[in-house]
């Protein structure tokens, strides 16, 4: 049996790759979707992990990103809403991937 931390990332790591697989075949997988797979004490960890990758490919494609719809959706993560925008160097004022 695993020890229940290592089952724990190993949770975590199954959803992150599933999403990002997702990312990765140009889909746009709806981070509440798998947000339903995650118990209570790891969801806000999980949204940050699922956030930053939707970040990250939404750069790399330059796609348009709005804070303001993640601050609807998910008014319970606000303050790693604006972490992430601010950790993948999005600007706090127009919230759109730099040129």
């Amino acid at each position: 049996m695993l020890h229940p931390d290592i089952a724990r990332d190993l949770h975590i790591d199954r959803i992150c790759t599933r999403f990002e697989d997702e990312l990765k075949s140009g889909s746009e997988p709806r981070m509440e979707l798998y947000l339903e797979d995650c118990t209570e004490d790891i969801r806000e960890e999980v949204f940050r992990e699922l956030l930053t990758l939707q970040l990250w490919y939404a750069q790399q494609r330059a796609d348009q990103v709005s804070i303001r719809d993640y601050l609807d959706c998910f008014p319970e993560f606000q303050e790693v809403i604006w972490e992430c925008f601010q950790q993948m160097n999005f600007s706090r004022q127009d919230a759109t991937p730099p040129r």
